[in-house]
């Protein structure tokens, strides 16, 4: 399914960004097989991701709210906004992934 894939893509960038052992110069199409069931073990990595992440902006909220300062939800946004424009989820960019 489209957004099982899409999660799996975006885990894949977490990934690259954090260990970037595998690099290719054209990941087109066909070089990350589509998730097609809820079973598949790559949803695991997806909701590992996804959780990494939320806990992140959790604990970023936690210390902007005791005013320990900004910086980890600053580095976050500055992160995750550009990722949001080019990873396929508003509108197809034409890449699977790139090592933006």
């Amino acid at each position: 399914s489209v957004p099982m894939s899409l999660a799996q893509t975006h885990a894949v960038y977490l990934r690259l960004l954090l260990y970037p052992a595998r690099l290719s110069c054209d990941w087109g199409r066909n070089t990350l097989p589509n998730v097609t069931s809820p079973l598949d073990p790559r949803n695991l990595h997806s909701l590992v991701s996804y959780g990494a992440i939320t806990a992140l902006l959790l604990l970023s909220l936690d210390r902007l709210r005791k005013g320990r300062g900004p910086s980890v939800l600053e580095a976050s946004a500055w992160l995750l906004v550009p990722f949001g424009l080019a990873s396929n989820a508003l509108f197809p960019v034409g890449t699977v992934v790139a090592e933006r």
